[in-house]
């Protein structure tokens, strides 16, 4: 028994277990020198005898214990069948513990089944009348508490020394598995603690919102309240619950504490199930005057939807509004009057909400107040709210796109309504009217330039020697000195009621730089344009350009439809013009519109490839641009008018507040004429003094979105890291035309700074009028892509990388004499769209100069750009990233010494994050595939790279390999191209086909589904693809469940991945795919899922990870319209609905 003890106990304490052996380790040596002492004792003596057998008792009673808590079931049964232990009575300690005790502390499940076996009985409690339940609960072990309830020998309502029981434990530190499993054998849920708590208050008071809904679910009442306020001490010290809580207990019910704890995703449900809500604690507050003080806007909202009493007096006589005040919480205030409080009740010092805000200092409540005093002032602030019934929004935007010279022009023209005299005189002006530019110069265009270089004395000699620099500079040439500079923004009407909001995209192709900021949004209509008298080849090359520009502008829809169609497909229409110049015949057909075969066959065409991203027009609808009044142009404007009503439907109705708005639009814009950009707070200032002070931010927001239907501003948002918040921009064509307009102009390109900087004094000389918002001016255009604002110390310039023409350097990337390690990849778009990436590669040249101003001074970055190139350098760690063939895609190298190979990895992983972050930003819609460099090419810097393909890769990982190979015979080794030949690296890396299939993108899943979709002849379709994944039992149920604008194929991955996720990985698929024949989704496949995670698995290489400092700031920093409106103006607050009717 000596030998087992301290076997057990030595054991126990070399594992660092100390906590139960405290109270008895230090008498381990004194009783062994008591038994040896005793044994030498005669045994005849009955006093040395009977003290003999207590020291044998006392030993076996420790040795049961420390075999309980260290799991020693071997030990445990060599006692027992040695000595004859009643285990129900060893509870000799401090404490009152019991080996049940102990073994459910320490999570030994083995050891509570064999004393199961032995009889013990789980329901004695210690000293805390905690029995075994309440111990495996308090430790939050799931596998011992539900043996324990199975069992059926512990009483779910026994309660401690505090009173609790085992679901008030639970629900107190958030044990939701064991609540559940607790609840499922019907406790008692409303027994109270000595404190008064029930277990759903418990949860409330503690913010587990996931114990709340089960108990709700489980039918708790939601009305109990607790008793008085005192100040109770959680738990016992010993079982490490010691902590002091003060509980506000003064007839509270579970939503008064949740509250009050601004717990609001627990008081919002509990309102939700709650019928009676004006319960109030023991100083008169309902739950109403509790959020009034804490603050919580979305639960007062949500009370006063659901009917509360607005003027409930407590028993200082203060109402909610009273609260509200006196804490300054001015959005509750705007709450609480839209709901008609009572403005001019006093409370028991005879003071109104109004006196206690000015009392305060809250001048903003006070001030709102004041506006609100007359009833006939606040019943038509109000109204201002209310949906306005049959008054759908008045105009929406039609963007029209199309190459330079295709008409786009003298096609919004045509658009509007002209008489006959007006026609003819718009004729005769246009032909002899010169085709002069529109663009506002406000400086001649090579003005601060040659203020650099010259010493010109006067300004006259300064202008003759302004020579255009084109055949210094690859600027593209427009195709004729008239075209659109810029968007042009304009409203127009084609017919009665008919309105539109044109936005004219310019052909010229460096403004595409920064269309992805006012293109993204499906209510509108999007025409294309193409000239039919142009070649086939030209009209189909222009058709799919824009087609392919406009689709990159869009977020994949998160639902995907049958066949891989997008449930909210952009509306596209095909306009072919000069009709009227053709020379092939183009027939007339019974009603008299033009058709053409070419036109017909390109159609068919464009709907075979872009029918899943567009709901194309059936027909190509062929014009006189010069005619108004011709039939195509008639088919034209009832083809607008039918998709313009199914748009306006969708959208929400108007109301007085947006006609407010855009009233105080026209005086805004009188005031700022020379900046017509406000930042949100000062927009949101304007608003609340000059439309509507009850506004809140949600209703600003709502508003603003609502206005960009209109195309009344452009929002612009900025990054996180900017001051200043958010801008509006209430004159869209400032932005659009004088100022995009003017700074991406053939004209200014030519002669613009060939690095491309620009500081603040040569900004004012470009546009005077911004006088005292230069700084300003060039955050916003930093805030819409065109640059990045760079400040050093107090001087602030602005770098434009699509003006940056210096040359490359002739040896930014020349071979060293050091030993290093390479590694780089391409990005390459799909087909189609090797035009997005010139606009996409200057928007990473404009992050990567980002991360370099705000870098960490001590990590040493440094950048260098030029056209269409940048190097990185880190320490002794070199990048370069390079616009790779005629803009076909991004070329990223790095390279550093051998030793540095991990550093050079995460270096490679952050630039890879970063480029692919910033190209989704500019380019949602366009998806990259990573086409890895040769490793050994790039040391031996050759001058043709091998590159491996992600379908190569893809192969090499099915096949289990390390090697790739090239096209040359050769062979290089994973571990080189991907991981800098690093081991440590490629430990921490999951292959791509190890990873999940969720990890797949929407876009590459709805193309999947295009293809796995349509019945196929051999049955290679999703049907079969379910049936080898291994979902034939769920076949049937799985078609039956499938809603019907949801895609088949996405239906059968998404259940694979929920019944079985350890197999649903994109390697299990690319092998059932190729089972099935389909190397067409294989290919697919392989171009759009990840190759590999990187996932640091210790410590140094996480510091690596995170220390580069290359993080992406990336957010859709405009957008073009609202994508969630959900019927926002039934009042935002639903709760005027309920006092108008």
């Amino acid at each position: 028994l000596c030998f087992l003890f301290l076997h057990t106990t030595f054991e126990r304490i070399n594992r660092r277990q100390v906590e139960y052996c405290s109270d008895f380790c230090i008498l381990i040596f004194y009783n062994l020198s008591q038994s040896t002492q005793i044994a030498h004792k005669s045994s005849s003596d009955y006093h040395h005898h009977h003290h003999l057998v207590a020291f044998q008792e006392n030993l076996i009673e420790k040795a049961v214990m420390c075999a309980c808590e260290m799991g020693n079931l071997i030990d445990l049964g060599n006692i027992c069948s040695v000595a004859n232990i009643n285990f129900n009575d060893i509870s000799n300690n401090e404490l009152g513990a019991l080996p049940t005790h102990v073994a459910a502390v320490a999570g030994q499940l083995d050891i509570l089944k064999f004393l199961e076996s032995r009889g013990c009985d789980f329901s004695l409690p210690d000293k805390f009348k905690e029995n075994a339940l309440h111990i495996a609960v308090r430790y939050g072990f799931l596998d011992i508490a539900g043996s324990l309830v199975m069992s059926g020998k512990v009483d779910l309502n026994a309660q401690d020394k505090h009173g609790e029981t085992a679901l008030h434990i639970a629900c107190w530190h958030g044990y939701t598995l064991i609540a559940s499993l607790l609840c499922n054998c019907k406790p008692d849920l409303g027994i109270k603690n000595k404190d008064g708590e029930t277990p759903l208050i418990c949860a409330a008071v503690r913010g587990n919102l996931d114990c709340v809904f089960l108990l709700k679910s489980a039918g708790a009442d939601l009305e109990q309240r607790d008793k008085v306020e005192i100040l109770s001490p959680k738990g016992n010290v010993h079982f490490c619950r010691a902590s002091c809580v003060l509980v506000f207990q003064d007839m509270q019910t579970a939503l008064h504490l949740s509250i009050r704890r601004q717990h609001s995703d627990i008081a919002l449900p509990l309102l939700e199930s709650m019928s009676n809500f004006h319960l109030s604690d023991k100083d008169g507050n309902t739950p109403l005057h509790v959020a009034c003080k804490e603050g919580l806007t979305d639960v007062v909202q949500r009370l006063c939807q659901k009917g509360c009493q607005i003027d409930s007096v407590n028993e200082a006589g203060q109402t909610p509004l009273h609260i509200a005040c006196k804490e300054g919480h001015l959005e509750i205030v705007k709450i609480l009057c839209l709901c008609e409080c009572n403005v001019h009740l006093k409370n028991k010092d005879g003071l109104t909400g109004e006196m206690i805000a000015a009392a305060r200092n809250h001048h903003t409540i006070c001030e709102t107040l004041k506006k609100v005093k007359q009833d006939v002032v606040l019943q038509s602030y109000i109204k201002q709210f209310i949906p306005c019934d049959g008054q759908p929004l008045r105009r929406i935007k039609l963007k029209v796109f199309g190459h330079s010279g295709v008409g786009k022009t003298k096609l919004i023209d045509s658009l509007r309504q002209f008489g006959l005299l007006d026609n003819f005189l718009r004729r005769f002006s246009e032909s002899n009217a010169s085709v002069e530019g529109i663009l506002l110069i406000v400086r001649p265009v090579g003005f601060i330039h040659l203020l650099r270089s010259t010493a010109f004395s006067n300004l006259d000699d300064l202008l003759k020697n302004n020579k255009p620099l084109s055949s210094r500079r690859p600027v593209d040439q427009p195709s004729h000195p008239g075209y659109t500079r810029g968007i042009e923004v304009h409203n127009i009407a084609i017919a009665s009621g008919i309105e539109f909001s044109t936005w004219e995209f310019s052909g010229y192709s460096p403004y595409c730089a920064v269309y992805d900021r006012f293109i993204g949004n499906g209510d509108c209509i999007h025409v294309v344009v193409f000239n039919v008298t142009d070649p086939t080849e030209v009209q189909y090359r222009g058709v799919i350009f824009w087609m392919n520009f406009i689709k990159s502008c869009f977020s994949p829809d998160s639902t995907i439809g049958p066949m891989g169609v997008s449930n909210n497909r952009p509306i596209v229409v095909l306009v072919a013009t000069h009709v009227d110049q053709v020379e092939q015949p183009i027939s007339l057909s019974a009603d008299g519109e033009w058709t053409s075969s070419d036109a017909d066959a390109l159609l068919s065409t464009i709907k075979l490839r872009f029918c899943t991203d567009f709901e194309i027009h059936d027909s190509i609808i062929v014009l006189d641009a010069n005619a108004p009044n011709c039939v195509g142009m008639k088919t034209l404007r009832a083809v607008l008018t039918h998709h313009r009503k199914r748009i306006v439907e969708l959208l929400p109705n108007g109301c007085g507040l947006l006609e407010a708005c855009v009233n105080l639009l026209g005086q805004l814009r009188r005031t700022f004429a020379t900046f017509p950009a406000l930042r949100w707070s000062e927009f949101f200032r304007h608003l609340q003094d000059n439309a509507n002070p009850l506004a809140s931010e949600f209703h600003c927001r709502v508003i603003v979105e609502l206005l960009q239907l209109l195309g009344e501003v452009v929002y612009v948002r900025c990054s996180p890291t900017e001051q200043g918040g958010d801008w509006i921009v209430i004159n869209p064509n400032w932005l659009c035309q004088a100022i995009i307009g003017r700074l991406l102009s053939a004209e200014f390109l030519q002669t613009c700074q060939r690095d491309g900087c620009y500081t603040a004094d040569e900004m004012l000389l470009l546009f005077p009028q911004l006088l005292p918002n230069v700084t300003e001016m060039m955050r916003l255009l930093d805030a819409i892509g065109l640059g990045t604002v760079c400040e050093f110390e107090d001087d602030v310039t602005f770098e434009f990388p699509c003006m940056n023409f210096e040359q490359c350097p002739p040896n930014y990337w020349d071979p060293s004499p050091k030993r290093l390690v390479y590694g780089g990849l391409r990005f390459l778009p799909r087909r189609g769209m090797d035009h997005l990436m010139r606009a996409s590669f200057l928007r990473v040249q404009k992050h990567l100069r980002h991360c370099s101003q705000f870098f960490p001074n001590h990590l040493k970055l440094e950048l260098s750009q030029w056209h269409g190139g940048c190097k990185l350098t880190k320490n002794s760690i070199e990048a370069a990233v390079v616009n790779f063939g005629k803009d076909q895609g991004i070329e990223l190298r790095v390279r550093g010494p051998r030793e540095f190979d991990v550093e050079c990895f995460c270096f490679f992983d952050d630039l890879i994050s970063l480029i692919e972050q910033t190209v989704a930003e500019a380019a949602p819609g366009l998806l990259l595939e990573r086409h890895f460099l040769s490793a050994r090419d790039l040391a031996q810097h050759n001058s043709v790279i091998q590159t491996y393909p992600p379908g190569q890769i893809f192969a090499m990982q099915l096949a289990e390999g390390v090697l790739l190979s090239d096209s040359c015979g050769g062979e290089e080794p994973f571990l080189d191209v991907v991981c800098f030949g690093s081991k440590s690296i490629a430990l921490s890396l999951t292959l791509g086909i190890d990873m999940k299939i969720i990890s797949v993108p929407t876009g590459a899943r709805r193309e999947l589904a295009s293809l796995l979709d349509p019945m196929d002849t051999m049955g290679r379709d999703w049907s079969i693809l379910a049936a080898k994944l291994g979902l034939g039992p769920w076949l049937a149920e799985i078609e039956s469940a499938c809603e019907p604008g949801v895609s088949k194929t996405d239906r059968v991955l998404g259940e694979w991945f929920a019944r079985r996720p350890s197999d649903a990985t994109v390697g299990a698929l690319l092998r059932c795919l190729k089972e099935m024949g389909r190397d067409d989704a294989i290919d697919l496949l392989c171009r759009s899922a990840p190759l590999y995670a990187f996932s640091p698995t210790n410590v140094n290489l996480q510091t690596f990870a995170t220390d580069s400092g290359l993080g992406s700031n990336n957010s859709r920093t405009a957008f073009d319209t609202p994508t969630i409106y959900e019927n926002m103006f039934i009042v935002s607050y639903a709760c005027v609905s309920s006092f108008h009717g």
